[in-house]
């Protein structure tokens, strides 16, 4: 059986994991930056930060290679970030469930199900837009307090059923590049330089 699922997680993988963790919550933080400068950079945003996290991701599979570190680094994001909007918390919950799930299904090993793992990951931010999309007057009505008019209004014009399904494929496209980019890295570089097995 792979010691990634039978194994408990060392001080050294959960070292790692942490330092990774902060590395990941860092690139998110940076493109939600972007993203409160215009609209459309923010629903741009998480392609944006799928990409970047890719390696980084891949990395903490290739380290760590035991259940636990990606459940509680989307526990953590989703806390972090819980101000944005609450249900932050619940998609990053489900979504680090199962992409642990994936993971364990491939052993920790399969690149196809790290694939799906990482997908999943990358979609556990979504949350951050649940407000805008069910709950849009509510959300526009709380933002004025720290958002200013003519940004709402752009950002009321903008929400549409097109959109939505542009943040969903974007976040699609973006966590399969940032897959691939994380396996080519891992095969170029990471391994090379003993980081990686």
């Amino acid at each position: 059986m792979s010691r990634g699922i039978s194994g408990k997680l060392s001080m050294k993988d959960i070292i790692i994991a942490s330092v990774l963790g902060v590395i990941c919550i860092a690139i998110r933080f940076l493109f939600m930056i972007l993203g409160g400068i215009l609209p459309v950079a923010w629903f741009a945003s998480h392609m944006f930060d799928a990409i970047f996290i890719g390696p980084v991701y891949m990395l903490i599979v290739a380290k760590t290679r035991r259940t636990g570190p990606v459940f509680v680094i989307s526990v953590v994001t989703g806390i972090i970030f819980i101000s944005a909007a609450i249900s932050i918390i619940v998609s990053e919950i489900i979504a680090g469930i199962l992409a642990e799930l994936a993971l364990r299904k491939g052993q920790f090993e399969n690149k196809f199900w790290i694939m799906v793992s990482y997908v999943l990951f990358s979609f556990g931010f979504i949350g951050d837009f649940y407000l805008l999309w069910f709950h849009k007057e509510s959300f526009l009505k709380y933002s004025e307090n720290f958002m200013n008019a003519e940004y709402l209004e752009a950002l009321s014009r903008l929400v549409s059923v097109p959109t939505m399904v542009f943040i969903i494929i974007s976040i699609l496209i973006g966590s399969l590049a940032g897959g691939f980019l994380g396996f080519k890295l891992m095969k170029k570089h990471f391994v090379k330089a003993g980081v990686a097995k």
